[in-house]
């Protein structure tokens, strides 16, 4: 009784679980009685094979609904909604593991969409299925290079290039790597190794010119470069990066033929006009340095850099306006830049605002506490303003910070040597010298304390070195000249003052000087023609601050 009870309780439970799948399922009609002399054994591969019967007709199930979440999957791919289309074939491969093609497919999109550990996971899963695994190998790579672990992108690239060795992809790659690790050689050797297997693609040797720059290794560069064009004459990258070389090794005629290459090609290339606008503008070429920087300010208007060398060559052009429609267009860009907020300061003084040139010096001293040049620039305006003790307050500032800046020192030693203090001038005469010995303006300096001492020999011979240094130094030659005739040398005199004049014709001084040598002497025609040409020279001259670093003589009832 207790067997017969089992069964029919075994069959109860399968009637349960399967009847809706088993349309000849006769337990439902059968009596206890009918149950009896059944054997267990039997009645268990009955329920086996039910039960088989079942799992077979889930997994169809599970396979045509994981097939049907894999279409709507590329249905959204194709719409462009990637996670939407990720989520679907998520799920499809949930409901359907055989969809191993899915997975490649999974790591593309986390990929593509910046979900970079799973794509490494769908990605190293795929490889097991991949009867061309060297693709996944590369794109593993790219993700650990992504991810900053070098070292492993190097791993992969290597797995890549062993499993496909003419993969040109990985190559690059695999050199990017290493250039990454600062391991040039093997970049060099990797790129090498590329050129043997594609010794007709001009990418390679553009690249290993480029790598070769970076080893500053110019000639090897330039080669590079050269097969590049060989093999693609038009390659616009390899026609200005072999410029950019030859402009480092100062092969100056060669760059600008290749920068106006590019150009003929690409008319619109930025940096081949820059490069030209450097060149001409470092050999004061200043004509073809504007043409070519109008041209690059055309393509990139808002291009600071450009906008200011160009508002430093108006300056100098003393095209006042112009400059300071570039430095007010910059600082609506970058308020706070301080190259263009010092050329505005520098256009007001020139204006002669100087209480706007100075609140705008100060400004660039606070946004840029190095920018000497401002500092230097303050101290002259407040010389200009007879504000001696501002002027020399804002070159012991530099002093302090930099106490081998020569202007400062420069400056500072001429302020010192106005206020009657020689000793003090004189040490930093000698320390501006110290900094840069070639200098004349402290050698003029030291010239105009010991000609104040008296000591003319000795001042004779600092205005003599003064001269070594620049020989175009009107002011020594002047103050020669009134040395010279303070001696009663006046033949020395005379030509002192004519060098002067020389060195710069409109220098009114030595005219003045000259002049009064010659009414002295009587000759007093050949004094007025100097008289009056000084005052054609005053007339016409800037009313801009200068300082006065020269000696005037007296007529002798002045005496």
């Amino acid at each position: 009784m207790r067997k017969f009870t089992l069964c029919k309780r075994i069959f109860q439970f399968q009637r349960i679980s399967y009847l809706k799948f088993s349309q000849k399922n006769f337990f439902s009609t059968k009596s206890d009685k009918e149950f009896e002399g059944i054997n267990i054994i039997d009645l268990q591969k009955q329920g086996q094979q039910i039960s088989q019967i079942f799992q077979l007709e889930q997994n169809q199930l599970l396979k045509e609904k994981g097939n049907d979440y894999e279409k709507q999957g590329f249905d959204y791919l194709g719409k462009g909604f990637n996670q939407e289309a990720i989520l679907c074939f998520q799920k499809a491969i949930e409901l359907n593991p055989q969809l191993n093609h899915l997975k490649q497919q999974l790591g593309y999109l986390c990929l593509e969409v910046d979900r970079l550990d799973e794509a490494i996971k769908y990605f190293e899963q795929s490889l097991g299925f991949s009867s061309d695994p060297y693709e996944i190998y590369n794109l593993l790579g790219i993700i650990y290079e992504r991810n900053n672990m070098d070292e492993k992108a190097e791993e992969y690239y290597k797995k890549c290039l062993q499993t496909n060795e003419n993969y040109l992809g990985a190559y690059f790659n695999l050199a990017q790597v290493y250039y990454k690790l600062n391991k040039m050689q093997n970049a060099k050797l990797c790129l090498e190794k590329a050129s043997i297997i594609f010794p007709s693609e001009p990418e390679v040797f553009n690249k290993l010119g480029q790598l070769c720059q970076e080893m500053e290794d110019w000639q090897q560069a330039i080669g590079y470069f050269e097969k590049t064009i060989e093999i693609d004459p038009e390659n616009i990258n390899a026609l200005f990066e072999l410029g950019v070389t030859q402009f480092q090794i100062e092969e100056l005629d060669e760059a600008i033929h290749n920068f106006k290459k590019t150009l003929m090609i690409q008319p619109d290339h930025f940096n081949a006009l820059f490069k030209l606008v450097e060149i001409y503008h470092s050999a004061d070429l200043i004509e073809y340095a504007q043409e070519y920087l109008e041209q690059a300010i055309k393509i990139q208007p808002h291009n600071v850099k450009a906008n200011l060398i160009l508002a430093g060559i108006y300056l100098a052009q003393k095209m006042i306006l112009e400059a300071k429609q570039l430095c007010e267009q910059v600082i609506k860009v970058d308020s706070r830049n301080a190259d263009a907020l010092y050329y505005l300061g520098i256009i007001y003084q020139k204006e002669n605002n100087i209480q706007k040139a100075i609140s705008i010096f100060k400004e660039v001293t606070q946004i840029n506490p190095t920018k000497y040049i401002a500092q230097i620039q303050l101290g002259q305006l407040y010389h200009q303003q007879g504000k001696v003790e501002d002027a020399i307050i804002s070159y012991k500032r530099i002093l302090q910070v930099q106490p081998n800046n020569y202007f400062a020192l420069n400056y500072l030693s001429f302020l010192l040597y106005e206020l009657g203090d020689f000793n003090q001038a004189e040490l930093l005469c000698k320390k501006a010298l110290a900094v840069d010995p070639n200098a004349y303006e402290p050698y003029h300096n030291l010239g105009l304390i010991y000609q104040d001492k008296l000591l003319y020999e000795q001042a004779i011979k600092f205005y003599q070195s003064a001269l070594k240094s620049n020989p175009d130094c009107a002011e020594a030659y002047n103050n020669l000249g009134c040395i010279y005739y303070e001696k009663g040398n006046l033949k020395e005199a005379i030509n002192q003052f004519e060098e002067a004049i020389k060195a710069n014709p409109k220098f009114a001084e030595a005219h003045k000087n000259l002049s009064i040598i010659y009414e002295n002497m009587g000759l007093i025609e050949k004094s007025q023609q100097l008289n009056d040409f000084q005052f054609q020279i005053l007339q016409n001259q800037s009313k801009d601050f200068h300082v006065k670093n020269f000696k005037s003589l007296k007529l002798k009832n002045q005496k």
